[in-house]
């Protein structure tokens, strides 16, 4: 079924275009806001570091001058109240700040694996979206291979396909083979080409004897084949047991030598290959060309796509997957930029698909669908949407910044609430006492120091001291 540009002149391309762009503008936009999202996490991110870093480095500056202001209370021909008051307070500064500095770094770590959270969300988010249009659609100049394998014991087969695109993109997906009676089963070489003989050394002999064997390779069954559309990997069992006698088969479309053989029990570096030319290697090119004939379609058949990388990095991972946008974007550009000047209605996108009975159709889609499909992104990425010659998106009245939802649960620290611990080593500090009338004055003033160097029990607390504070305040 061949498509016609607008005017009836032949589109080079076999594929509903009018319909790749749209699903190509669609997923551009889910990887830019993906982008975009990320972005605005990174800046959250950079902004917890920064608070983080400024309370602590204030927290410092806050200890060193609360323990200068105690410093001259200590020792000399201090009393002993006045030493143990300062030495208390200096231990109670130690002991917050050692708390608050704990309490500061834990909400910020919190707040920040909440936020990595959200990031590995949105880019698996794009990741799928991704998937959703490559099993939709094949980008251009896109070379497959398939691996198809038989289970031990022959009960099942399965199979996967290797897309690489020209962006750099490459993507791995399940195929369906119900639909596929022959790739579903156990096959035997000789259900695709018989008879396969080729000369082989004989046993114990492999690669130094130059006594050789027939080899019917049409005897045995298939149990892996990794198929390019220039070379394929064969390996051949003589029977389904995993044990079971068997050779590894290279064939290159081009070059000499046309195969390779070792056998699976053998040797397993190169230097175990054994070259095949002449008839032998023509035999098995065209087992290769058989082969491929049946297998390579399979990759219409994808039902899931189960990795993609993007030079090598796991899509599932990409910091900045607005970089596969705008790779797309530039891809699709020159086929849009020539539909959209080759269609009669301005303001359309439109080919005409020759049907039967010299009949086409016309399919189209309006430029403003289109645009609408990127129209809630911001300014910058916007204007890469430009290359394809649509034209501006339409303005979206208040645009919202990208949404970065974290519900950490975690509440702003609160000084009040902290429990200030004894620093490591410090005598437990006894409980305030209740406080009672205080006693009528005695006939004689008792000194001070004497008093407190008879009493063992150390004088000052500071929850003492809060509770005497909130009395003079009332």
């Amino acid at each position: 079924m061949g498509y016609l540009y607008g005017d009836s002149t032949p589109f080079p391309l076999s594929e509903n275009y009018i319909e790749m762009t749209h699903d190509s503008i669609k997923v551009c936009s889910s990887l830019l806001a993906a982008d975009e999202t990320l972005q605005k996490i990174r800046e959250l991110g950079a902004q917890e570091h920064e608070a983080a870093e400024q309370g602590l480095e204030e927290m410092k500056r806050m200890a060193a001058d609360m323990s200068r202001s105690v410093e001259p209370y200590r020792g000399g021909a201090r009393s002993s109240f006045i030493n143990e008051l300062s030495l208390q307070a200096a231990q109670t500064v130690r002991s917050l700040m050692d708390r608050a500095h704990r309490e500061l770094t834990g909400r910020r770590d919190a707040r920040l694996l909440k936020l990595e959270a959200r990031a590995k969300q949105e880019r698996e988010r794009a990741a799928a979206d991704l998937g959703t249009y490559l099993l939709r659609h094949e980008l251009t100049k896109t070379q497959w291979s398939v691996v198809w394998t038989l289970t031990p014991g022959g009960e099942q087969a399965q199979a996967q396909a290797v897309a690489s695109t020209p962006l750099g993109l490459e993507a791995n997906f399940d195929l369906d083979l119900s639909s596929s009676p022959a790739w579903s089963r156990t096959i035997k070489v000789s259900d695709v080409k018989q008879p396969l003989v080729v000369n082989l050394p004989k046993k114990g002999g492999w690669l130094t004897s130059s006594k050789l064997r027939e080899v019917d390779l049409s005897r045995y069954l298939l149990t892996r084949v990794r198929m390019t559309p220039l070379a394929a990997t064969l390996t051949l069992h003589r029977t389904l047991k995993p044990s079971s006698p068997g050779f590894e088969v290279r064939i290159v479309a081009e070059g000499d030598p046309g195969a390779l053989i070792k056998p699976l029990e053998g040797a397993t570096s190169q230097d175990g290959q054994l070259a095949l030319e002449g008839h032998e290697a023509s035999a098995l090119r065209g087992l290769w060309l058989e082969l491929r004939g049946t297998l390579l379609p399979l990759c219409r058949q994808r039902v899931r796509m189960v990795a993609a990388t993007l030079d090598s990095a796991p899509v599932s991972e990409l910091e900045a997957p607005g970089k596969l946008a705008q790779r797309i974007i530039k891809y699709i550009a020159p086929h849009v930029r020539e539909i959209a000047a080759r269609s009669p209605v301005k303001g359309e996108l439109a080919l005409k698909r020759e049907v039967k009975d010299g009949r086409r159709e016309e399919l189209f889609t309006s430029i403003g669908a289109l645009t609408e499909l990127f129209a809630g992104l911001g300014p910058e990425r916007r204007a890469l949407f430009d290359e394809l010659g649509l034209g501006p998106a339409p303005e979206v009245l208040g645009r919202p910044e990208p949404a970065v939802i974290v519900d950490d649960g975690i509440d702003e620290l609160d000084p009040s609430e902290m429990v200030l611990e004894e620093p490591s080593g410090a005598e437990p500090r006894p409980t305030a006492p209740v406080l009672e009338p205080p006693d009528p004055a005695p006939e004689e003033e008792e000194d001070l120091e004497e008093y407190a160097a008879e009493d063992a029990t150390p004088m000052f607390d500071l929850d003492l001291l809060k509770v005497l504070g909130a009395k003079d305040e009332e």
